[in-house]
């Protein structure tokens, strides 16, 4: 992206996602770009015009600015005059790069407005840029594809996970959660969305996939036929990114037996928080419920010493208090392996 507004001569480069053509589910900017008015960028989405021009465009087709809206319309528009402006991506050129009915993903050069629109020789540099990337694109694509399938197969054969996009559409799922599916338990709507057909257990999945902070994660207990027959729903993010958007993409869902067994991986502690295996040790021993004292008794330590490793633990997971670090625990626990 950096390379494209030198290439093109442009201030700011983006690559956005969108699923659905109502919600944002990654946005990466670079360049001179207000990035904490940019924040706003998906609350100003349904009033934004370039939001329907991107619906409407063909794979490949770049369309600028002054192509879709004259100077009055701009000063009439909210989205312009409160956010696209003020941030300073006032003008652009966008292009599809990748469109199905769920999604797309979209590459676009941006400038402040007082800087005129983007020119025919910026355009003219875009579309090579993309016809140059264009196999590149095409790998990525593929790449993708097989990482979630790895990702699925490396919880095992018997895991009932899938991996979601922020809209709830599910990518890739394995054999195990598909056996869910066929067994009427949940289903997977026209749209290819997650459904736990229950309005409650939706609305819950809603939230810690799409949380108001923009942090995915959680769990929540839910029933379809019997309440001795309720499923543990996990949620974690797939991956972190430096979108300064602060809008994590996808998700990984776990669905549970809620009498299984569950356990830490202290691998994914450390990745997660940066724990120490000493720390990690403590921390699965808070996950079982034992107290300080037990802790202290297991590892045939002082108690000072528990409590002093247990306030590193709490300033790795940001927590105030010893019932949230097990709450964020939770978040990391997977049914325990044979």
């Amino acid at each position: 992206m950096e390379f494209l507004t030198k290439f093109c001569g442009a201030q700011t480069a983006q690559i956005i996602f969108v699923g659905g053509g109502k919600s944002i589910l990654q946005s990466t900017i670079v360049g001179t770009v207000d990035a904490e008015l940019f924040r706003l960028e998906n609350h100003y989405w349904p009033i934004n015009p370039r939001a329907r021009l991107l619906n409407d465009l063909d794979v490949g087709v770049i369309a600028r600015e002054q192509d879709f809206i004259t100077p009055e319309e701009i000063a009439r528009d909210a989205a312009y005059q409160e956010l696209l402006i003020p941030a300073r991506v006032g003008h652009f050129a966008g292009v599809i790069l990748e469109k199905d009915r769920r999604s797309l993903a979209a590459l676009a050069l941006a400038q402040p407005y007082d800087d005129g629109a983007i020119s025919d020789a910026q355009t003219e540099r875009l579309s090579r840029a993309v016809d140059a990337a264009r196999p590149v694109l095409d790998l990525a694509s593929r790449i993708l594809r097989s990482r979630n399938e790895a990702i699925v197969s490396s919880f095992g054969a018997s895991a009932r996970v899938a991996i979601l996009q922020k809209d709830g559409t599910v990518l890739d799922r394995s054999a195990a959660f598909e056996s869910l599916l066929s067994a009427g338990i949940i289903r997977v709507d026209r749209f290819g969305h997650l459904d736990l057909m229950s309005d409650d257990a939706n609305r819950r999945l809603a939230m810690v996939v799409r949380s108001p902070d923009g942090v995915i994660g959680g769990r929540f207990a839910f029933s379809r036929l019997r309440p001795d027959d309720g499923y543990m729903c996990v949620v974690t993010p797939l991956m972190k990114t430096n979108d300064i958007a602060n809008r994590s993409g996808e998700a990984i869902v776990i669905l549970e037996p809620i009498f299984q067994k569950r356990e830490l991986d202290p691998g994914l502690l450390m990745d997660a928080f940066g724990l120490t295996d000493a720390e990690c040790s403590i921390a699965e021993r808070l996950f079982i419920g034992d107290t300080l004292k037990e802790i202290a008794a297991f590892r045939n330590v002082a108690p000072s010493t528990v409590k002093t490793m247990l306030k590193s633990i709490m300033l790795k997971t940001e927590s105030r208090r010893q019932a949230e670090v097990v709450t964020k625990l939770s978040r990391l626990a997977f049914p325990a392996r044979p």
